[in-house]
């Protein structure tokens, strides 16, 4: 009879030649149990950070809406207030707008002197002014002139209105000799005729300087703006 040995020498010899294998395949059950248990413990952790830090951020979050909702309020007002601030500037300078005319008419009816007479005064809705009128000579004509540029001197400024505003750009854009008597004064046989164009303007606000207030004069004199 024939006997065929399958098995390792060893195996028959040592009949428990497995435990060593059995053993190390324990030791490495116990030491991947270890790392799975070891990873899965870390990211529980660290969720319960994550959630600890999250209910931190909603409590936060609920303490701060309070301020949240008191600031867009805040800038509503703010908005509501810039909106009347604007509304009532524009009131104010409406107001002066509507009164620049008359104050015009004042300034000019300030200007007048003896030997000068006006015939026409045009006031446009952008300031533009127009004189005409008429005089003895061309002294009384130049004299006249100087007296309405003085309108722009910034040392004549206080807080009257009629300081605060000038003709500016003047310009003389007709002087003629008509060589005949005068229609409403008809003992006036010579005389020169005028036409005198500038922009009623505000004076500049950032160098306006205080001045005594305008003196009222005896009728015929001049008196200065």
């Amino acid at each position: 009879m024939i006997i065929v040995q399958l098995a390792p020498a060893v195996e028959l010899e040592d009949k428990e030649w497995w435990q060593i294998d059995f053993a190390a395949f324990v030791v490495v059950a116990i030491l991947g149990y270890l790392g799975v248990h070891g990873y899965f413990s870390a990211r529980v952790a660290r969720t319960h950070t994550l959630q600890a830090h999250a209910e931190a951020l909603t409590q936060e979050a609920s303490l701060m809406a309070p301020i949240l909702t008191r600031l867009e309020s805040l800038a509503v007002d703010k908005e509501k207030v810039v909106v009347r601030i604007a509304a009532i500037k524009a009131i104010v300078d409406s107001k002066v707008q509507k009164v620049k005319a008359l104050v015009a008419l004042d300034q000019l009816q300030t200007l007048w002197m003896e030997g000068i007479w006006y015939q026409e005064l045009k006031y446009s809705e952008a300031g533009v002014v127009t004189i005409n009128g008429a005089g003895f000579d061309s002294l009384f004509i130049g004299e006249y002139m100087l007296g309405v540029r003085e309108t722009m001197n910034l040392e004549t400024q206080n807080d009257d209105v009629r300081t605060s505003v000038g003709f500016d750009q003047l310009v003389l854009t007709e002087a003629k000799d008509p060589q005949q008597p005068n229609a409403t004064f008809p003992d006036i046989d010579r005389y020169l005729q005028f036409e005198l164009t500038g922009n009623h303007v505000d004076k500049p606000i950032s160098i306006r300087q205080k001045a005594p207030a305008i003196s009222s004069g005896r009728r015929g004199e001049k008196r200065e703006l």
